[in-house]
């Protein structure tokens, strides 16, 4: 449908940084922009890239906005034309405060950053990684990614399988000492989900039942 643009008074004049995240035809997708403007609950972006389809209205979105700490909405989709989108604020997500539990083992990862295309190339890590319910942390080359940058991510668990995909941002990026270097890996790089399919996140979860089993077993 066509975009409408409203004459509303835009709350704040000055552009926000902002991440969209959204499924289409059942892959998880991101996109980078700026808000151009706020009114209460309506909020109206410019993407760098537009989405691959046009969006139709009431798709939900996850809105990450950055500046002043990251705040993170629901949202339903209003218009989309082309770059500019237009979305109703649902509800503002909680930050949780909750330490998962967080344990080392198997997972298939391939990651790479999203940069407004679908075709950037895949990075494999050593698939030995730190895992919980809320992200993950594992090996990168040099400079694979800086703190902030929004990553795609698609996984499996242990031997099953079935792939997950999410969406993600670097929360840290720390050098190796060399002792701890293999395959060129020479940084850690942890990445908090900011969006997962709910079926990725049970299969993490049973995941770090099954490895907190095996360990009560050991005692």
């Amino acid at each position: 449908m066509p975009l409408l643009v409203s004459s509303m008074t835009p709350a704040r004049t000055s552009p926000m940084l902002a991440d969209v995240v959204f499924t289409v035809d059942g892959q998880v997708r991101a996109r980078s922009g700026r808000v151009v403007q706020r009114s209460g609950r309506t909020w109206e972006l410019d993407l760098t890239v537009g989405p691959p389809t046009q969006l139709e209205r009431d798709t939900r979105i996850v809105l990450d906005v950055q500046g002043g700490g990251h705040r993170r909405y629901q949202c339903a989709v209003l218009g989309s034309e082309g770059r500019r989108l237009r979305l109703l604020e649902l509800a503002q997500v909680r930050e949780d405060k909750r330490a998962f539990p967080r344990h080392f083992g198997a997972i298939q990862l391939r990651w790479r950053l999203v940069r407004d295309q679908d075709d950037g190339a895949w990075t494999e890590p050593d698939p030995f990684m730190s895992f919980s319910i809320g992200g993950l942390a594992f090996g990168g080359r040099a400079d694979a990614a800086q703190l902030g940058d929004l990553v795609e991510l698609d996984f499996a668990v242990a031997q099953d399988a079935k792939r997950h995909a999410a969406v993600g941002r670097v929360i840290r990026v720390a050098d190796r000492p060399s002792s701890e270097v293999f395959d060129d890996e020479t940084q850690d790089l942890a990445v908090a989900f900011l969006d997962i399919a709910p079926e990725g996140r049970e299969a993490l979860a049973a995941f770090t039942l099954r490895i907190q089993r095996a360990l009560a077993h050991e005692h």
